[in-house]
């Protein structure tokens, strides 16, 4: 994406037309907005969902060395099915923020797409109407 240069033919008012550059932009500033918030996103919940399975596996190893020695098994069992119940949760968040990013992708490629494509056909009839002229200007020669 970035910025491109188009020629457009113009009438320069003293009976000639030029190709005259025209700078255009092809990227929308929301696209470069979805992309760096969900990379941001994404760092959260990857540092939540890895702080979370760390708690759980130390709950893992609690639990075990309470089963061992058979002291506060309950506690250990409770801490660890809290651990488990916020991993499970941040990971069910994690893939719905995944889906709704796909899903303001997938928009914001569609409108770049239309975007391009709309310049695409006025380049082209600019192009028709610049070759035209320099048909009819052979055919007056």
């Amino acid at each position: 994406m970035g910025n491109q240069w188009l020629c457009n033919l113009t009438n320069t008012g003293l009976g000639k037309e030029t190709l005259l550059p025209r700078r255009i932009s092809t990227a929308s500033a929301g696209s470069w907005m979805i992309s760096s918030s969900a990379i941001n996103i994404s760092k959260e919940i990857y540092g939540a969902g890895a702080k979370a399975l760390i708690d759980y596996e130390n709950s893992n190893e609690a639990l075990d060395e309470a089963r061992l020695k058979s002291k506060d098994v309950k506690l250990a069992e409770a801490h660890q099915q809290e651990c488990c119940q916020k991993f499970e949760q941040l990971s069910k968040s994690a893939k719905e923020e995944l889906i709704n990013f796909k899903r303001k992708r997938v928009a914001a490629f569609r409108k770049n797409l239309i975007e391009m494509s709309e310049l695409e056909i006025r380049h082209a009839r600019n192009n028709v109407s610049f070759l035209q002229s320099c048909i009819d200007l052979f055919k007056n020669n």
